[in-house]
């Protein structure tokens, strides 16, 4: 480019992370930044997301990282669609950000920053799961959602998602070019290796060994507790000590099931004891993007019975046990399998054992970090393209024209 050179430098990324307050989204977030904060490549980090007084999320401690807290944009659904679709970018390149990462699903960088998204909600690509939604609202909702999704996706320098099943979904519904997107398995998040006693999880300790059967993750209606609820009445006629452990609020309408535990969000080290407890992990849920709580039971060497939909087939082989998510009487016989049968039950440890080291080892908070330096020094790239072809179009800069 006549005698020019594209020099890289370090980048200075900001990071959407609106919403993030606790979860698998918080839990992804917080390794995202991790993995950045410690990253030569990155000069400095400007992160958006919502006030610590509402959020369970410790953030990493380094002169790189700068927080912005926005307590308005959670207010409404409507201050959110401004945000994403406006001020976000506008901020961006007030704030000279050389590129965005947008960590849940929406938002773009605009006004000459490029983004990067990374997919984290699946429920619009499921007919099924949507139709679980019990009210106009919710499904309006999770429309809109799609669309803003879409927009995100489609206008992106690179996009992420964590499944190959996402992936199609996002080629075919959405109409994303393969090509920009990249498929990305997570890996369970390091719990402490200390083991407390918390009084909160008493009742599990207080259930014989055998019957302790846990649910990490929030009661929404496409996760389908329901299913595994009817189906543990059934399991207890054979086990009548078992006993169902759900990380609800208390007061959830299912702690009236004489059965059920509602147990509460947990932090890192309750969540690890509560895995130690546990006899084994469900997910009934009908779609999933990349959920955490089965890499983690694996990882703590714990069962996992898994529904049998496209995203447990994909993202969990055969290293969990699945089941129809709306037969409880399929959920009862393979609930029954793992707590019986001590081959089942060993078979299963070992190949989550297997899996949790094949995805820690893949490092895929570098990988994100790595496609979003690859994104930047793209659009370094097209920039220095772009003034060259200027200068050869109308001179270069010292007053001659160029020659036609």
């Amino acid at each position: 480019m006549s005698g020019e050179r594209l020099v890289t430098r370090a980048m200075h990324l900001a990071v959407d992370g609106m919403g993030a307050r606790r979860g698998g989204g918080a839990t992804g977030l917080l390794e995202f930044l991790s993995v950045a904060v410690a990253d030569q490549r990155v000069l400095r980090i400007t992160l958006f997301c919502s006030p610590k007084s509402r959020s369970r999320v410790e953030l990493p401690v380094s002169e790189k990282l700068r927080v912005i807290e926005n307590d308005w944009v959670d207010r409404s659904y409507f201050a959110r669609i401004l945000w994403y679709e406006l001020l976000l970018g506008l901020t961006c390149r007030a704030l000279g950000a050389d590129l965005l990462f947008v960590s849940a699903n929406f938002g773009r960088g605009r006004f000459g920053v490029p983004h990067v998204t990374y997919v984290r909600q699946s429920l619009m690509f499921s007919r099924e799961a949507v139709a679980t939604l019990e009210s106009l609202f919710d499904r309006a909702r999770a429309c809109a959602y799609g669309r803003q999704m879409k927009r995100s996706c489609l206008t992106a320098a690179r996009i992420i998602c964590q499944s190959s099943v996402m992936r199609d979904c996002l080629n075919r519904s959405l109409g994303v070019p393969a090509e920009k997107i990249e498929v990305i398995y997570s890996s369970a998040r390091k719990l402490p290796q200390e083991v407390r006693r918390h009084r909160t999880l008493d009742p599990m300790r207080r259930t014989p060994e055998g019957g302790r059967i846990l649910y990490v993750g929030d009661p929404n209606p496409y996760k389908m507790i329901e299913t595994a609820i009817t189906g543990l009445d059934l399991v207890r006629q054979v086990r009548p000590a078992a006993r169902l452990f759900l990380t609800v609020p208390r007061d959830h309408r299912f702690s009236r099931v004489p059965f059920v535990s509602c147990i509460g969000y947990l932090g890192p080290f309750e969540l690890r004891e509560a895995y130690e407890l546990a006899d084994m992990l469900i997910l009934p849920s009908l779609v999933e993007s990349g959920p955490q709580p089965p890499l983690e039971a694996m990882s703590a060497g714990k069962p996992v019975l898994i529904a049998d939909r496209p995203y447990a087939r994909d993202i969990f082989g055969d290293a969990a046990l699945r089941f129809d998510p709306l037969n409880p009487k399929d959920f009862a016989e393979k609930a029954l399998c793992i707590l019986s049968d001590p081959e089942e039950r060993q078979r299963l440890v070992k190949r989550g054992y297997l899996l949790v080291k094949e995805r820690y080892e893949a490092k895929p908070y570098q990988r994100m970090v790595d496609i979003c330096y690859e994104a930047f020094v793209a659009k370094q790239a097209e920039r220095l393209k772009t003034t060259h072809q200027e200068r050869e179009a109308f001179g270069d800069g010292t007053g001659r024209e160029s020659e036609r």
